[in-house]
């Protein structure tokens, strides 16, 4: 979110005889058409305008000329001026990625377990499968214990999940790329 999108709409005048007097007569600028059609979107993403709504609205707000008919345009729809509580910080100690990570291990480990008791637990080879494996993935359990510090915000996993579907849609391209090249080359 801007900074200038939890500021109420439309803005007292500096040079207002009454104070809190709103001076419809100032001409609009770009920033403030951006807001009331950030404003709009979300009347819409909220469900209390129609498309069509939001299509009359929005022809009205780039034929308008000064703030009044801004306000006007926006005067049925709840101020977004609310504050929004910042996003809390919650203490996990352990990554997710790092617990997913494990679990395989204990699966496994278990079932080499109970195949070991089964088979009449003799000499105790389970041992060299969670030894080994378990030395492996404390090197990166305790890197992403340390660097992750245990804090995450909340909510921010879509950003996260994002970012790794551009990444994940880059390197498909790239292998399309190197692909095409190669079988090309080959022809």
């Amino acid at each position: 979110m801007d900074h200038h999108e939890n500021l109420p709409f439309p803005e007292p005048p500096h040079h207002s005889a009454a104070p809190g007097a709103l001076d419809a007569n100032i001409r609009v600028g770009d920033a403030d058409r951006e807001t009331v059609s950030r404003r709009l979107s979300r009347a819409v993403a909220e469900g209390r305008l129609t498309l069509t709504e939001f299509d009359a609205r929005l022809q009205r707000l780039y034929r308008a000329e000064t703030r009044g008919e801004l306000a006007d345009i926006v005067s049925d729809l709840p101020r977004s001026d609310a504050r929004v509580e910042p996003k809390q910080q919650r203490k996990q100690s352990i990554p997710a990625w790092v617990v997913i990570m494990w679990m395989p291990w204990v699966a496994v480990n278990l079932l080499c377990l109970a195949i070991w008791l089964g088979t009449g637990a003799g000499y105790f080879w389970p041992f060299w499968v969670a030894v080994p494996w378990g030395c492996a993935l404390m090197i990166p359990s305790a890197i992403g214990v340390f660097t992750s510090g245990g804090t995450y915000v909340a909510g921010n996993s879509t950003a996260a999940s994002s970012a790794a579907r551009r990444r994940s849609c880059r390197a498909a391209s790239r292998s399309r790329r190197a692909a095409h090249r190669w079988s090309s080359a080959a022809t």
